[in-house]
């Protein structure tokens, strides 16, 4: 449950146990009642949460409940309680990083662009982002064997748009480096290409 919400009820509570509350109190205590009743409590705020739920026909009418200190100190408890972890997923790019970070990252296809290379390398934490200049009409994987063949490059990722020349030399020059192939459909922004690397090659590359 939220503390800042808690500790705004507990605030006006006492208001009204000490007879200075006035109306806005009244309303700000059924408002905050309110919400946290629709709040699932953790296991830090049961107990709050079910004296909650018995005071809330009294709070409600404006009435302190009976057992109102025993409320207000359990607010207090809930409030010092430190609230629980929030479990945040790695976004695409760190799981991408995660499986190449320090190692080289070569991209065939597209028009190399130096902002797109730059944030390739800083995003996934490459050593090295390589993008060599490549020609769509008429395309020749095998002049890029060498860097295909590196051994601090972790996987090659080709590019749809050039693919549809060149695919058929990629997976054999790949195949026999043992690096993993990646095509990226559409676009080639970092989180597009993180994306690909994780759906595709997370099998070859995982750690």
């Amino acid at each position: 449950m939220d503390r800042k919400l808690l500790n705004r009820l507990k605030f006006h509570l006492e208001r009204a146990i000490s007879g200075s509350a006035e109306e806005d109190d009244w309303d700000k205590i059924v408002a905050s009642l309110d919400s946290l009743l629709l709040q699932a409590p953790d296991a830090d705020t049961r107990e709050v949460a079910r004296l909650l739920q018995l005071a809330a026909p009294s709070l409600r009418s404006w009435c302190l409940p009976s057992d109102y200190g025993r409320l207000v100190k359990e607010l207090g408890e809930s409030t010092r309680r430190p609230a629980p972890a929030v479990r945040v997923e790695p976004s695409i790019e760190e799981r991408a990083a995660a499986l190449v970070r320090g190692r080289a990252l070569l991209v065939l296809g597209g028009d190399r662009r130096h902002e797109h290379q730059r944030k390739l390398q800083e995003l996934l934490e490459l050593s090295e982002a390589l993008w060599p200049a490549t020609k769509e009409d008429a395309p020749d994987v095998h002049s890029f064997e060498p860097l295909i063949a590196r051994a601090d490059v972790a996987a090659v990722v080709l590019l749809i748009r050039w693919s549809r020349h060149a695919f058929g030399q990629a997976a054999e020059l790949c195949d026999k480096h043992s690096k993993p192939l990646v095509r990226v459909e559409a676009g080639y922004n970092v989180a597009q290409i993180a994306r690909a690397l994780v759906e595709q090659a997370s099998f070859r590359l995982g750690r």
